[in-house]
């Protein structure tokens, strides 16, 4: 997959995201709400994309080892051979590092092109320490990017920053 491909799924999963806040902002939506309506999002929009979705974007069932699953399969004797995983997701409202690493982790030993962290609420310090476990990480692909998409509860709105595996951490871009 090419960087440009990827830069594409990143600025369609940006504009989903920042769809979410205009249909939930104001409304006293609680953090499963929430997580719900972010992953609907963007399972429609993988199956848009024409991926295979877990969970599935219609009933919302189905969830396969992480919150949301892109990936590609051909057909052979069922199961489909799985050819390629092309996004993981994991997310974690909670504002606590210990429990945004717990959910993190997963995504840093996943294979994947993409690899996206919903939070809230992450600072500096925060994205620092998810970014030593991506580097400490002795099996990680240097083709690997990460979207971290925090929500800025006092801006009212999701803060993005990309991070490629190998770069200074101090070249996380928005």
């Amino acid at each position: 997959m090419t960087k440009e491909k990827i830069q594409e799924m990143v600025t369609k999963i940006k504009k989903a995201l920042d769809e979410v806040v205009t249909n939930l902002q104001g409304k006293g939506a609680g953090n499963r709400i929430w997580t719900y309506d972010c992953l609907k999002s963007l399972a429609l929009l993988g199956a848009s994309e024409e991926y295979g979705v877990c969970p599935y974007p219609e009933s919302m069932r189905g969830a396969w080892l992480y919150d949301l699953i892109w990936y590609l399969e051909e057909d052979s004797i069922w199961p489909n051979r799985l050819k390629d995983v092309i996004l993981v997701l994991e997310s974690e409202w909670s504002t606590s590092l210990g429990e945004i690493r717990y959910d993190f982790q997963k995504l840093v030993q996943a294979k994947s092109w993409l690899k996206v962290l919903i939070c809230q609420d992450m600072n500096n310090d925060m994205k620092h320490e998810l970014i030593a476990d991506i580097e400490a990480f002795e099996s990680k692909n240097m083709s690997e990017i990460y979207l971290f998409a925090s929500y800025d509860n006092a801006k009212g709105m999701f803060i993005y920053e990309t991070y490629q595996v190998g770069k200074d951490p101090k070249d996380v871009s928005a």
